[in-house]
């Protein structure tokens, strides 16, 4: 397979001896399908006759009579391409060899990604990222731009914290890949009126209104030296930046968008202001002000234009959602991990309580995938922040710290007490996970704030048929997404076919019941182990609870807040479990122990009927006294052809299951906001 044509545009502005040793680098490339062009930017000492020269011969040198900057020298150069990519690369840059091939693997495997940009570090220390473009840009609510591995005067070292793939506001000019027919599509390369820096942030801008989208690329790497142009000239360099960044957001934002953020901008330019004049920055000092008099005569004379009203062709535009001047210099978080932030989709959940429990284990579960993916995930809780009995540990704030954080894009309220601080809590969109209902409980009232909170004007989501259909009867035309529930991976487990116990004399029977509240049925589970007990002496019963005491001495042995690999071995060494939940929204335990090659005889608690058949891979009851009445445990391991077509279809069960209905992780449902 051929591969595409790329170009390479490098400018050269008096700056001959680094355009000499970005072209030494360029020789080592890797990729073969290459064109290289130099455009001269009408440097002195007639550097554009010796590079041309010296490397007229196997590159393209265009030699400009005037300085028309970065942005004019690359909209030439664009011109003159013929590359199906094009490659920006700053004259002080050096490429490592295989740079090119990573960044057109990702372009080629995805037509909507428009620009992509390498990791880049600096020259002089390899191991630390470079302030110009780093891995990755953003920009703020504000309109202040940094990037990931460097916000202001904070870099960071390179320690792979940035090293996936990721979405990202902005690409650097220093070094960027462009697909060449998106800058058709969106009405040109870079603005003029830029004329140096902050070009690739309003070029970006407008790829992304258009429905293109911006990438980080880790596994390429190029090093700049930095400011090899501008350097030289500070007081230009500073004027470009602030004038340029003023243009930025007037050119990107519609009249709306721009009034609502001039107040704080305005306040934000003071204090940049006293900044300069404190630290006796005299220069900087007047650099902004002939900056803010330059923005404000272009306004007049309306040498820019506004942004007209246009709704962006993607679900979301990545910016940063507050003020990246406060997170850096009020709340001291110097690093972009430190933001707790991410471009991809930051989502909270609220719980209740920490105390362990399978709805919070189904919580925590898919907390952990959505950060493995790249999100920004943030617990909050009204009541503990203990979870030493989940793996990994999970970071809990109290609810309090809600108000001290940005606005998550999607907040999950996740029990139905917690449900009613919908209210209280912004977010841009709002869910209740809804895990039981008012079957759970004996008060009255609380069975009313459970129906009532059913009626809250949230996204409803669930986990179990049972659960829809409670919803269904509070309100019936509600869209309510069902997630599957099955974080059992039968891999873990070591499904284990026991001899029938009868010939051993003893049936073991296991239970796990994480919390003793009425619902779980536990005063049932006693009863029913002292007349199992009283009708035959084969039973020996194990209880395994997160609950700290036993909770009758009836049962032979109790295990409290065991790891979930010890749980493991208690279904492997149990010929049954044993459930009289009056309701449960999903019954984990029964897939768990199905897994594991142990026999499921239980009460029907609703929940359970998502995958549990009666006489088919399990034994159901309606009626908890049907247990020792009919003696159904025995009888079933009497009956050897039932008990073996029941533990195998309950593997099979366990296996289909998780074939048919794969984790559906929160982000499928909430894609359309994050």
């Amino acid at each position: 397979m051929s591969k595409p044509k790329v170009t390479i545009i490098i400018i050269n502005f008096n700056g001959l001896t680094d355009t000499v040793r970005c072209l030494q680098s360029v020789k080592n490339i890797t990729y073969s399908n290459l064109e290289v062009i130099i455009i001269d930017n009408g440097s002195d000492n007639k550097e554009g006759e010796m590079l041309l020269k010296k490397y007229g011969k196997n590159i393209k040198v265009f030699i400009l009579d005037k300085n028309t900057g970065f942005t004019g020298g690359n909209n030439l150069a664009y011109q003159k391409a013929k590359g199906k990519y094009i490659i920006l690369l700053n004259n002080d840059t050096e490429v490592t060899p295989g740079f090119i091939e990573p960044l057109i693997e990702l372009l080629e495997n995805d037509k909507k990604i428009a620009v992509a940009q390498p990791k880049i570090k600096m020259l002089s220390k390899k191991n630390y990222f470079d302030y110009a473009g780093a891995a990755g840009g953003y920009i703020d609510k504000y309109g202040y731009p940094f990037t990931r591995g460097r916000i202001f005067e904070t870099k960071e070292k390179d320690s792979g914290q940035y090293d996936k793939e990721s979405v990202i506001f902005w690409a650097s000019g220093a070094a960027c890949v462009i697909r060449k027919s998106a800058i058709k599509r969106i009405g040109g390369l870079f603005d003029p009126v830029f004329f140096n820096y902050m070009e690739e942030i309003d070029f970006c801008w407008r790829v992304w209104r258009f429905g293109f989208k911006v990438y980080y690329c880790p596994n390429s790497t190029v090093y700049h030296k930095g400011a090899a142009s501008a350097g030289k000239d500070l007081y230009r360099k500073r004027y470009w930046e602030h004038r340029n960044n003023l243009i930025l957001l007037y050119m990107n934002l519609n009249s709306n968008s721009f009034n609502k953020i001039i107040l704080a901008r305005v306040v934000l330019e003071i204090a940049t202001y006293f900044h300069y004049l404190v630290g006796g920055n005299f220069m900087y000092l007047k650099s902004l002000f002939h900056a803010h008099i330059s923005f404000i005569e272009m306004v007049i004379k309306r040498k820019i234009k506004m942004s007209p009203l246009i709704k962006a062709k993607v679900n979301k535009i990545p910016y940063f959602p507050s003020s990246i001047v406060y997170y850096y210099y009020i709340l001291k978080r110097y690093t972009f991990n430190q933001l707790k932030w991410s471009a991809l989709g930051n989502i909270s959940f609220i719980i209740f309580n920490t105390k362990a429990s399978g709805g919070l284990k189904l919580i925590f579960t898919q907390a952990n995938n959505l950060i493995t993916k790249g999100y920004s995930v943030s617990i909050y809780s009204l009541f503990g922040k203990n979870t030493n009995w989940f793996s990994p540990k999970m970071d809990i704030k109290n609810i309090i710290n809600y108000y001290l954080n940005m606005v998550p894009d999607v907040l999950i309220f996740t029990f139905w007490p917690v449900s009613y601080l919908y209210k209280f809590l912004k977010s841009r969109d709002k869910y209740f996970l809804v895990m039981d209902s008012e079957l759970f409980y004996r008060n009255n009232l609380i069975k009313f704030l459970v129906r009532r909170s059913f009626k809250l004007q949230l996204n409803k989501i669930t986990i179990s048929s049972f659960l829809k259909k409670e919803l269904l009867k509070t309100r019936p035309k509600t869209r309510i997404k069902l997630i599957n529930t099955n974080i059992v991976n039968f891999k873990q487990y070591i499904f284990k076919r026991n001899p029938n116990p009868l010939k051993n004399r003893t049936i073991r029977v296991l239970s796990v019941v994480s919390n003793y509240g009425y619902y779980k049925g536990i005063d049932n589970l006693a009863e029913t182990v002292k007349k199992l007990k009283n009708i035959n002496k084969i039973y020996h019963f194990t209880l395994i609870s997160r609950e700290k005491h036993k909770y009758d001495p009836i049962f032979d042995r109790f295990f409290s807040n065991l790891s979930d690999k010890m749980v493991m071995q208690y279904y492997r060494e149990s010929d049954v479990l044993l459930s009289t939940s009056r309701s449960e929204g999903f019954f984990l335990p029964g897939l768990e122990a199905m897994a594991a090659g142990c026999l499921l005889v239980s009460t029907n608690s609703f929940g359970i009927l998502d995958y549990a058949k009666n006489n088919s891979n399990c034994i159901l009851v309606d009626k908890y006294s049907d247990i020792w009445e009919k003696d159904i445990i025995y009888s079933t391991f009497k009956n050897t052809k039932l008990y073996n077509k029941l533990i195998s279809n309950g593997y099979r069960t366990l296996q289909e299951y998780s074939n048919k209905h794969p984790i559906e992780y929160l982000d499928k449902i909430l894609l359309k906001y994050i």
